[in-house]
């Protein structure tokens, strides 16, 4: 009677799921055989369900992006789309507040790279979906990095002139908690931090920005984002400068002899170098430093001085004895003093 009950329950099931009705199984093998074979069709009908809605989010997503595309871009961001993929929620708004406070700082274009990772819920294993989605490790990674096509993208649409690189990163550290670092120095050549500034003009080659976003994507977060700003580098006009003069002794004498106390052993001030010093502030005591005079300091002394705007623009960056081992000696130069490298706005 029980097995009765079970074939005809069963019976109804397959029906129900595929407006079939089986031949009725009389043995205990021939039951259990139906069910796998009901089961079989279930699993296979939610896979088809699954690939459909997948199928229809890809449309709807390649509409969307579609519509996005034909809105004409601003030239201060180089990101579309196609290229750069949007972020959404608070990791897009986070991001777009990230370009807006470029702007406000002097940025002239800003893009963003980004990597966002989620459990994927049909075990599917590890599979390229696409060139920015993939499935690896249980997770679905949605990749919009910097790729070398990325950057070409980026460069060819670069106005005129030479750029720093400057970032602000965000993170999802745990969900709904997030992580916006800023105050970033400006990129350097080689990803490390002996390399020389990187200066981006039309012509650089996009090799130098190709996964120069890697060391932010070492750890894996639910969502990732570094947001660059393109800062023009211009050329000071000494005429405009006022020259930088303060107190009893010179503000610059002031700066370098207290690099020099501060110094590690053996690259103290000696008296040789408090002479040097010295005469060369009676030069510019009455009349103030100028870059020039910087210059001229810097050779005395063998030892590379940078001065730079309230911005951390370089106003005076010769690029000669930073390889020497010793230490920089950064200067800022606002309302005609020279302060110390701390001194930054906003």
């Amino acid at each position: 009677m029980a097995h009765a009950a079970r074939a005809r329950q069963l019976q109804e099931e397959y029906v129900a799921a595929t407006g079939i009705r089986p031949k009725y199984p009389r043995s205990q093998v021939a039951l259990q055989g139906l069910r796998e074979t009901l089961d079989r069709y279930k699993a296979a009908t939610a896979n088809l369900k699954a690939n459909d809605a997948r199928r229809q989010g890809a449309k709807n997503l390649e509409d969307e992006l579609s519509r996005l595309n034909k809105i004409e871009a601003d030239d201060f961001d180089l990101d579309t789309p196609t290229s750069a993929g949007q972020l959404e929620g608070e990791a897009g708004r986070l991001l777009r507040r990230a370009k807006a406070q470029h702007r406000r700082e002097g940025a002239a274009h800003a893009f963003s790279s980004w990597r966002q990772e989620t459990p994927d819920p049909y075990g599917l294993g590890d599979v390229a979906v696409d060139d920015n989605i993939s499935i690896r490790g249980g997770n679905i990674v949605i990749d919009y990095t910097l790729t070398a096509e990325r950057a070409t993208e980026v460069l060819n649409k670069l106005s005129d002139g030479e750029f720093l690189v400057k970032v602000k990163f965000l993170r999802e550290q745990a969900p709904d908690v997030w992580v916006y670092e800023d105050g970033f120095a400006p990129l350097r050549q080689g990803r490390t931090r002996g390399g020389e500034v990187l200066e981006v003009t039309p012509e650089t080659r996009p090799g130098a920005l190709e996964r120069i976003d890697r060391l932010y994507y070492v750890n894996a977060y639910p969502v990732s984002a570094v947001v660059y700003g393109l800062y023009p580098i211009r050329e000071p006009d000494e005429r405009n400068l006022d020259p930088m003069r303060d107190g009893d002794l010179n503000c610059v004498a002031q700066r370098v002899i207290k690099h020099f106390e501060e110094a590690q052993r053996g690259q103290g001030l000696t008296p040789a170098r408090r002479e040097k010093i010295a005469q060369w502030e009676a030069r510019v005591h009455d009349d103030g430093a100028t870059l020039r005079d910087v210059a001229e300091l810097e050779k005395i002394l063998k030892r590379a001085v940078i001065v730079r705007d309230i911005t951390g623009a370089d106003l005076y960056n010769s690029g000669k004895y930073q390889n020497s081992g010793w230490k920089t000696m950064e200067l800022t130069l606002h309302n005609g003093h020279a302060w110390g490298a701390d001194l930054r706005f906003p």
